[in-house]
């Protein structure tokens, strides 16, 4: 089954003639890169112009960091509640897709590096309508 973000928003009363907040936090790293960019798009043409997408990514910074091993341990603690990851984010990743769906990144913000993995971070996007 695929859900229809566009439907789902209509029925929940968003009117893409009202700005609008919208919010994904904690959703993309289980999403597959090309739902994202549908999800990004849609919301996009529902968006009128003072309308604002905040986005939070985990974003692997180096490469040979110790988040391969971080990763596979944090992936097999997620298979028995259901969970699966599908998404990597490496430096620029997240403003690209948002660039490329029609959203300009106008302000970030980004964690420290992880304490066990020195090699990624918590990035954080408001992006405005392109």
């Amino acid at each position: 089954m695929v859900d229809d973000i566009d439907q789902a928003l209509q029925l929940a009363g968003q009117d893409p003639d009202w700005a609008t907040l919208f919010l994904a936090e904690g959703l993309f790293a289980y999403l597959p890169t090309e739902v994202i960019r549908d999800l990004c798009s849609t919301l996009r043409r529902r968006a009128a112009p003072d309308s604002v997408f905040v986005s939070n990514y985990r974003v692997i910074a180096r490469k040979g960091s110790r988040g391969r091993g971080l990763r596979a341990g944090i992936d097999a603690l997620l298979v028995p509640i259901g969970e699966k990851r599908l998404a990597d984010f490496h430096e620029g990743d997240p403003e690209s897709i948002l660039r490329d769906t029609g959203w300009s990144p106008a302000r970030t913000d980004r964690s420290s590096p992880n304490r066990l993995d020195q090699g990624t971070y918590l990035l954080v996007v408001a992006a405005d309508p392109a």
